[in-house]
This record gives structure tokens, C-alpha cells and sequence, in this order.
């Protein structure tokens, strides 16, 4: 898998093998500077694990901010949002003022009260604040988990909306959600079954967008030989 530093990935026959196991396999994708990319699939099919090895690909050249994700980089419950934001201001050098904290937050759209605890925050909200987090240090790329995580239908597409808005500047963004209803909302889709493979065709083919335009199926995965594939 390569990502450059203009904000496009490529990734060819990547695969992670464990004593256990496949956990995902076969995995080709090609996301341009920008794009909103979506990893979608069942429970237990590898989205999270493929998320991760996207971001550690990077993370060593600081090219890539992490949303939320459990029991890799959870946010503390005691500290209120205010105190989160200004951890991480800190960590990046930035001035931590009152007006510091609300710009961090304007990106992704959230206006709440600072003063709340995360732990008291509503899941679209405690999603969106570790993306807006995550994109403090203004990374070329953006992972993020569990977009589905407690949140109804309608807090979906607000959520990947929300995210959208962020590829405007040029950010590159690789998300990952349980849900295939929502790759209409993406410009790149990958969805994996339960044996980590990619899904040849898309249960949302002929979905309508949310233009109103049809969205086309994304391309049929090749088979890969077996010296073809990276395992990481």
C-alpha cells in the first residue's frame, strides 16, 4: 500500500494473515486526494482492522489523523470537551483561547457547550469530536471508525455529510460503517463479506444518490496471486 503525500492511496492485493487466520485478504483500492472513501460490511469482517493498517501505514510520517477508536486511542470520559480539545491544541503547539476550542470544532459542524462532559455527549457528537480531533493537526488523511456506532439512519448520513464537508479542503477520508445503504454518500466504496474478501457488486447498485443520480457499481475485485499479496 502506498499514500503520498498529496493525499491518495493505493493499495494492491493488501492482506493481514494471523495464527488464526485471514482477517482481511485481497484488498484492492484506489483513493484519490479528497475522496470520501467507505469500508462497509457485517460485523467481523475486518473493516476495523483494514482502518487501522491505513492509518499505521502513515501514522509513522504524521500524514494521517485517527477518529475515535476503541481501545486504540479512546477519548476520557472525565474530561470535559473543552479540556479534550485543548489536550490536543497542546499537542500540536496551538494556542488553547476559548475561540481556539470553537474553531476546532467549527470543521466538522459541532456547536455545543464546552463546558459538557465527553461522557455525557450524544454519539454523533462524540463521533464528530474525535474526528474534529483528529483533524486539528490539519493531516493530509482522516480514518475513521464506527460510523454506525449508536447512531439512527438519519444520524448517518448526517454524519458522513459532516465529513464531506471536511474532503472540501482536500482532506482524504476513509471511513468505515456496518451499513452498505450509505456508499451512495461516498466516491469510493469497498465492501467486504465475513471472509475478509471484497464483495464482487454492491447490494446498492441502483440506489439513488442523494442527487437523485444512480450510483454505479464499484468494479468486481480481480483474483490476485498468491505472491501478489502484501501482508502487513
Amino acid at each position: 500500500m502506498t499514500a503520498s503525500n498529496d493525499g491518495s492511496i493505493v493499495a494492491r492485493g493488501l492482506g493481514l494473515l494471523t495464527p488464526g487466520g485471514w482477517v482481511y485478504r485481497e484488498i484492492d483500492f484506489d483513493v484519490p486526494q479528497g475522496a470520501l472513501a467507505l469500508v462497509t460490511g457485517p460485523a467481523g469482517c475486518g473493516k476495523t482492522a483494514l482502518l487501522l493498517t491505513v492509518a499505521g501505514r502513515m501514522r509513522a510520517r504524521r500524514l494521517v489523523g485517527l477518529g475515535e477508536t476503541a481501545g486504540v486511542n479512546d477519548l476520557d470520559p472525565t474530561l470535559t470537551v473543552a479540556d479534550q480539545v485543548k489536550a490536543e491544541l497542546a499537542l500540536h503547539g496551538r494556542r488553547r483561547r476559548r475561540s481556539d476550542v470553537v474553531a476546532a470544532l467549527e470543521p466538522v459542524g459541532l456547536a455545543l457547550d464546552a463546558r459538557v462532559k465527553v461522557d455525557d455527549l450524544h454519539a454523533a457528537d462524540r463521533l464528530l469530536l474525535g474526528v474534529a480531533l483528529a483533524a486539528i493537526g490539519e493531516p493530509p488523511f482522516l480514518v475513521v471508525d464506527d460510523v454506525h456506532e449508536d447512531l439512527t439512519p438519519a444520524e448517518h448520513v448526517l454524519a458522513l455529510a459532516r465529513l464531506r464537508e471536511l474532503t472540501t479542503s482536500g482532506t482524504t477520508i476513509v471511513a468505515g460503517c456496518l451499513d452498505p445503504a450509505l456508499a451512495t454518500l461516498a466516491d469510493v466504496v469497498l465492501c467486504l463479506g465475513l471472509d475478509g474478501r471484497p464483495v464482487a457488486g454492491s447490494p446498492v447498485a441502483d440506489s439513488p444518490s442523494p442527487d437523485g443520480s444512480v450510483a454505479d457499481s464499484p468494479t468486481p475485485t480481480a483474483p490476485r496471486k498468491e505472491a501478489d499479496r502484501a501482508l502487513v
